[in-house]
């Protein structure tokens, strides 16, 4: 019988994600990892954390609902919900934006490189198996 491992509120927190795992020994094989979202802000590595949840949905089968502050990130970054932008940065957005582009990028930088073209930047969620519905950084990310 397969374990259920159920983890939330990641917050870029790469190291610590997998320090966890580590600890409970987490097996995709034998263990059905279901991801709570809340996988950017306030870390140093909102990046790496997307990354690695990206590849554990499309190659192990883990399962991940997008959380609040993932929604607010591309909502940003998008330049959808202008309310969105101050929440974005009371609760650590400045980490996330560093993460993907350099220390010091403003918003209007990281814009211009994520939606200009000049990068790919963050990746597409639209290829994953998710089986619970969740709104996909792709769907903000389209022009």
């Amino acid at each position: 019988m397969k374990r259920r491992l159920v983890i939330s509120d990641i917050h870029g927190c790469y190291q610590a994600f997998n320090q966890l795992l580590d600890r409970v020994n987490y097996h995709p094989s034998s263990d059905q990892l279901i991801l709570l979202g809340d996988f950017v802000d306030r870390g140093p590595q909102s990046r790496e954390v997307v990354e690695q949840v990206l590849h554990m949905v499309i190659e192990d089968g883990a399962i991940a609902i997008q959380g609040n502050h993932d929604e607010r990130f591309a909502d940003v970054v998008r330049g959808k919900k202008q309310e969105a932008e101050s929440k974005f940065y009371e609760h650590g957005g400045q980490a996330t934006l560093s993460s993907y582009a350099s220390e010091d990028a403003s918003l209007p930088q990281f814009r211009e490189t994520v939606l200009g073209g000049t990068a790919i930047m963050l990746p597409s969620w639209s290829s994953c198996p998710i089986t619970m519905k969740m709104k996909t950084l792709s769907t903000y990310m389209r022009a």
